[in-house]
């Protein structure tokens, strides 16, 4: 069955399956991020080795980004799906057997490309079952599901503990349980088109501005995550409290993609990322003049959370909108490509300038991040989209 021969209910059913495994993915993922770093601390790791391994994820993205494709189009919808899912699984399960820190990074860079292939396949196959009318709902609503389980994920390992196998399994089972939508309804997942012309430099060229939206939009979110605590800190407060100022952040972008979502199908894509872009700019200007913990920075982060984190739901509409079927999984590879580099180097580039001027480093960082990228939408974002319907077949 071609995607053009769904019926509404059918493309409804389909999207919701993703939808409810991509909460359970959220949990599992959620969950593994701190179990490792908590294990290895408790080894006594040396910080800038448990860095590094986190690391392995996105450098397995980058690396393995361009044969995404041709191997999603040669397997198809499910067999990717499953075997993305038998590899992160075993990779988590042999982490308490092989406790050595140099197989950890290996197991990490196997699981970054189960992570890859997941992330590629299940954002292609809401694209291609989300229509022009609903896409930008359909997006909010998957990563409301997504941030929701990242957000439920420490607190597993915080009920579970860190010692053993046990926390393992539960990633474990968590992932593989995340399956169980998506098999049921595999009679109304869609084929993935066949990888077609170009290869992923043609990719990039044909929407720059999206891909740069990726980029920006990995760079700003990753660096608020692992500094915000640390400005927290630098603002005099307890570190419970600046932990506390993430919970804020994080809360924003659950409660509001939804929302911005159906905002982006009534305004227009277009309009809502130049909104998201300005919001962004302006919360990053606000934070350094609100200061200290009380109701208003409260308020600003939680806003500041939602349309900081919205700049990645809305661009993943763009490109739904924009590619043809026949391109959309290489360019949904490039977009995640552009996000893993954006997501590695926004953290060191916020914590270098929060060496040199302290706590108001990281609101620098976003505002001029934000800034270039409302500049970038502004004066490519339409452009693009005629050149692309000229250009691709």
């Amino acid at each position: 069955m071609t995607n053009s021969q769904f019926t509404p209910q059918q493309r409804h059913l389909s999207l919701a399956a993703v939808i409810a495994g991509a909460l359970g993915v959220g949990v599992g993922i959620g969950a593994l991020i701190p179990l490792i770093g908590l294990r290895l601390e408790a080894q006594g790791v040396d910080k800038w080795l448990i860095g590094l391994t986190a690391g392995m994820v996105p450098l397995a993205i980058l690396l393995v980004g361009p044969v995404v494709p041709r191997l999603i189009s040669r397997l198809g919808t499910m067999p990717s799906l499953i075997a993305g899912m038998i590899l992160f699984d075993g990779t988590v399960l042999l982490f308490p057997l092989l406790d050595w820190l140099a197989v950890w990074m290996v197991l990490r860079f196997l699981s970054g490309i189960a992570v890859a292939v997941h992330w590629v396949v299940t954002e292609t196959w809401m694209n291609l079952m989300a229509t022009d009318r609903n896409r930008g709902r359909v997006m909010a609503i998957y990563v409301t599901a997504m941030s929701t389980g990242f957000a439920c994920g420490p607190l597993v390992i915080a009920e579970t503990g860190i010692a053993g196998i046990r926390p393992f399994v539960i990633v474990a089972l968590a992932m593989g349980l995340s399956m169980i939508p998506i098999l049921l309804a595999r009679k109304v997942a869609p084929p993935m088109p066949r990888h077609d012309g170009g290869g992923l430099w043609f990719t990039l060229r044909m929407a720059p501005a999206i891909m740069l939206t990726a980029f920006f939009g990995g760079m700003m979110d990753l660096a608020v995550i692992n500094m915000l605590p640390l400005y927290g800190l630098a603002l005099g407060v307890e570190e419970r409290t600046a932990g506390y100022l993430l919970t804020a952040f994080i809360a924003g972008n659950v409660a509001l993609q939804i929302p911005i979502g159906w905002l982006a199908d009534r305004l227009g894509k277009f309009r809502t990322m130049l909104v998201c872009t300005g919001g962004s700019l302006a919360g990053a200007a606000l934070l350094p003049v609100v200061g200290g913990a009380g109701p208003l920075l409260w308020t600003l982060l939680f806003l500041w959370g939602g349309v900081l984190f919205a700049i990645y739901t809305v661009a993943l509409g763009l490109l739904g909108d924009r590619f043809p079927p026949a391109h959309l999984a290489a360019a949904n590879t490039v977009f995640v490509m552009m996000y893993n580099i954006g997501s590695f180097s926004g953290p060191v580039i916020a914590g270098a300038a929060m060496d040199l001027w302290s706590r108001d480093g990281m609101a620098a960082t976003i505002g001029t991040a934000a800034a270039l990228l409302f500049a970038v939408t502004l004066w490519r974002g339409n452009r693009d989209a005629q050149r692309l319907r000229a250009s691709l077949p």
